[in-house]
């Protein structure tokens, strides 16, 4: 897999241009050929969607304006119905309204009342017989009665005896006050209708008024109508209504039971299953939604709906005949399914010519393309080599068994050997025994499918130490299995030189801090180096990172420095401080975090500094903290801060050896961390630790507890 230059490399084009065509061009065509039958079919799907979609759509509209028209219907019948009767009404409201009736019928009102009070003459009597013939003659009416409010006759134009019905239609009347429409009834072959209408008394004789009404009833006028003529014309089809629309006529008879009102037969016909068409409740209209059912004859289906006329027993049906309605939908769908079929075959021609015409110029097109996209590969290759030529970063690939096939020219340069004489061996042979060892692990880890973040190796290349980053991934095959390991280094020299550079330098600048407070007091020479001994040891045992073993470095080093603006008799007083004294030492802190906060370290150093002296349960200082407040760094300086205190004498005490001083701070892990305790006693057993910690200076390390 190295890059070659020389002429055995395979061309791309010719490649290209020696494929087998003749092979490739019918599965091409096939292809496309499967495609477009899958485009007609897919069109075909979405085509006959919509069109059964437009068809559903317009069955929704035609019963939807079938629905609007029925309803308009109706609503002009019934209100035609209302004209009429209140026409009707009018006419017997003239008589009723009479002042000759009502006189009349409240002295027969009060005679039944009072046998003292007359009940109005003969001459009375003929007079409105007369008068009741005349209306009857004049009105087209068949007969008149004028009813006392019992029921009872008191006087008729033509006496045919009353039915129980309308006795019991009189006492309503007389009772609400009200007119009472009795539905049509058959007599003689004719269809009569009654209407009963109330007679009130003359005010001035009115005595007595009735609690509920503001005039007394004192009679009722009965007029039966003839209604076969009028009721003919009044649901008889008008010049503009569709073919298949019908009125209906239904009323209630006295037992409850529905009754189409046929005036052209004459007749009343019971409807059969009206309980199941119609529903009437005790203080509700009937009604009949709008809906496909049997019609009112049920000699077919129709679309129908029905209303009451109001104050009447009568409902009207509008019916429409459901062979029509569909007749009508049968050709729009007819017309949607053909103008679906027109539009699918011109796609499907359209698409058919495509592919043919596809076919004719594919040859030349096939030509065309091989050489445009063999012409890109060959400039994408050559891209690709200008960039591994100067990419500086390593590049090798390896198989599972650790030998390089492929090196990049940044990995030959670094190791200074052609990229042929790299291929073919190993890590042993590129950089070394001690070298490969190293390297062996990382490679197993990568081989098992780990992906581990990348390591810096010093490695001896060309006699010269070099600090490089090395990370490996594995190589996965086209199955997903892995085949090798890709290795990519970056030469880090540079860059880690730096950053030890600057490190020594912060070191440096902190160590000169720690001799300016040496100055100040001379017992305070030496400390702050022990402390950061004993860190270092805590560091190593704790595994921590090299960003923080310098955080502790630097720390130790300037946890001191705020003693600078303490006053000197205090922090050199050979005697124990007083209340107010540690008070003014304990303030070292606070300004040690003002010294330092104005110094870029890129490193907790402040934080750490300001927490040395916190104490887990709480009774440190400044700030009390506890528990997991105080961060880890504070706790390893807090505890070989103390320690490095004891095992110095102080003016005012001996020194104790640094086993009594690890047993006095395990005995108070409430205060200090017991980890870190065990740490520090794990780096100094089994070692010389008299001779690395003696020191002939210092003996003060600012804990301000004994």
């Amino acid at each position: 897999m190295t890059r070659r230059t020389n002429t055995t490399e395979p061309d791309t084009l010719a490649l290209l241009e020696g494929a087998p065509e003749e092979e490739r061009m019918p599965r091409r065509l096939r292809r496309t050929g499967l495609l477009l039958v899958a485009a007609i079919v897919i069109i075909g799907v979405v085509i006959a969607g919509v069109a059964y979609s437009l068809i559903e759509q317009r069955a929704e509209e035609t019963q939807e304006s079938i629905q609007e028209r029925t309803g308009i219907l109706l609503e002009g019948r019934a209100e035609t119905f209302r004209t009429w009767l209140n026409g009707r009404q009018q006419l017997s409201r003239n008589l009723s309204t009479n002042e000759f009736i009502r006189v009349f019928a409240t002295e027969t009102a009060l005679s039944d009342e009072d046998p003292a009070v007359d009940a109005g003459t003969s001459e009375q009597t003929r007079y409105l017989s007369l008068v009741l013939d005349d209306f009857v003659a004049r009105n087209a009416v068949e007969r008149a009665y004028i009813l006392s409010a019992e029921g009872e006759e008191i006087l008729a134009s033509d006496s045919a005896g009353l039915s129980e019905g309308q006795v019991q239609a009189a006492q309503q009347v007389s009772e609400d006050g009200e007119t009472v429409i009795r539905g049509v009834r058959e007599s003689e072959g004719r269809l009569l209708m009654d209407m009963l209408q109330p007679i009130f008394a003359i005010q001035a004789e009115s005595g007595a008024q009735d609690e509920g009404n503001g005039e007394r009833v004192v009679g009722v006028l009965m007029t039966v109508l003839p209604v076969a003529e009028d009721m003919t014309r009044l649901l008889a089809n008008r010049p503009l209504s569709d073919p298949g629309e019908e009125t209906r006529l239904i009323q209630f008879s006295g037992d409850g039971q529905p009754q189409i009102v046929a005036p052209q037969e004459p007749g009343l016909v019971p409807l059969e299953d009206g309980e199941g068409l119609l529903q009437q409740e005790d203080d509700e209209a009937a009604a009949l939604p709008f809906a496909v059912r049997s019609s009112v004859r049920g000699d077919q289906d129709v679309y129908s709906q029905g209303r009451q006329v109001d104050g009447t027993p009568w409902v009207l049906v509008q019916e429409t005949d459901l062979s029509s309605a569909l007749v009508t939908q049968g050709e729009e769908r007819m017309q949607i399914i053909l103008l679906s079929v027109l539009i699918f075959s011109v796609i499907s021609a359209f698409l058919i010519l495509v592919w043919f015409r596809q076919k004719g110029v594919f040859v030349a097109a096939m030509a065309e393309q091989y050489r445009s996209l063999a012409s890109r590969i060959e400039a994408h290759r050559k891209l690709l080599a200008g960039i591994n030529d100067s990419i500086r970063e390593w590049i090798g690939l390896k198989d599972r068994d650790g030998v390089y096939v492929y090196a990049n020219p940044a990995l030959a340069r670094a190791v200074g050997r052609p990229e042929e004489q790299i291929v073919g061996t190993n890590d042993e042979a590129v950089f070394g025994y001690h070298t490969a060892q190293r390297l062996k692990e990382d490679d197993a880890a990568a081989l098992a499918g780990k992906e581990d973040p990348a390591e810096v190796h010093d490695l001896y290349l060309q006699d010269e130490l070099r600090h490089v980053e090395i990370s490996r991934v594995p190589l996965k095959g086209e199955h997903g299995d892995i085949d090798g390991i890709v290795l990519v280094g970056r030469d880090m020299t540079q860059q880690i030189e730096e950053r030890r550079r600057r490190e020594k330098a912060m070191l440096q600048t902190a160590e000169a801090f720690d001799r300016l407070v040496g100055r100040i007091d001379p017992h305070l020479s030496g400390h702050s180096d022990l402390v950061a001994r004993l860190c270092a040891m805590v560091a190593e045992e704790m595994d921590l990172s090299s960003d923080e073993r310098l955080t502790l470095q630097i720390a130790a080093h300037l946890a001191q420095i705020g003693k600078v603006l303490i006053p000197a008799s205090i922090v050199a007083k050979e005697s124990r401080l007083d209340a107010q004294e540690l008070e003014i030492m304990n303030r070292h802190i606070e300004y040690a975090s003002e010294i330092i906060s104005g110094i870029d370290y890129d490193l907790p150093v402040k934080e750490t500094v300001e927490q040395m002296y916190e104490r887990l349960d709480g009774t440190g200082y400044p700030r009390g903290l506890s528990g997991e407040e105080i961060g880890l760094l504070p706790r390893i300086l807090a505890v070989c801060d103390v320690v490095a205190a004891r095992i110095r004498p102080r003016s005012y005490r001996g020194r104790i050896s640094l086993a009594d001083a690890l047993d006095i701070l395990s005995d108070n892990t409430h205060r200090y961390d017991a980890n870190v305790l065990t740490a520090l006693d794990e780096a100094v057993r089994d070692k010389d630790t008299e001779a690395l910690l003696s020191q002939d200076a210092g003996s003060d390390s600012g804990e301000t507890e004994s």
